[in-house]
């Protein structure tokens, strides 16, 4: 994923620092990367759950989705959740640890216009890469146990 990777999570650079610097020490790496990882993926899932961006909005609304073409038993339009008409963006999203630090995110060119968004088509961003102040949390908190393993 680090050669192909579509969107990068910038202003972390500073956590990222403290937690490779503190990592020089473990003598498990991998498995804190590991458990970094599915923390991370966990709270990207939880962002397509909620529709949320990075301050606390919701994600801009749809205009038209192939649902909106078909109605339910009750003649209404099917709630369609926004970046998840077929789930494709959402299922690619995957993590990769090594020795040396954790990666997720997706490789699906449209990737990055959903997540940066498009003025020249009219597409806002939906900011779905993010970490959450809860999640950092986790993350030290995982650290804090490795490093209590020394």
């Amino acid at each position: 994923m680090s050669d192909e990777r579509i969107v990068k999570v910038t202003g972390i650079e500073e956590f990222n620092k403290f937690i490779r610097d503190l990592m020089k020490f473990s003598r498990n790496p991998v498995k804190f990367y590991a458990q970094a990882g599915v923390i991370m993926l966990q709270d990207i899932m939880r962002h397509f759950q909620a529709e949320e961006n990075p301050n606390g909005s919701k994600w801009a609304p749809l205009k038209y989705t192939r649902a909106h073409t078909g109605k339910t038993k009750r003649g209404k339009r099917p709630r369609v959740k926004i970046l998840q008409d077929t789930g494709r963006l959402r299922m690619s999203i995957k993590n990769i640890a090594t020795f040396k630090s954790a990666e997720t995110g997706t490789n699906l060119v449209y990737a990055r216009t959903h997540q940066e968004g498009d003025k020249e088509r009219n597409i806002p961003a939906r900011t779905f890469v993010w970490l959450s102040g809860q999640a950092e949390e986790r993350i030290m908190g995982r650290l804090m146990d490795n490093m209590a393993e020394l």
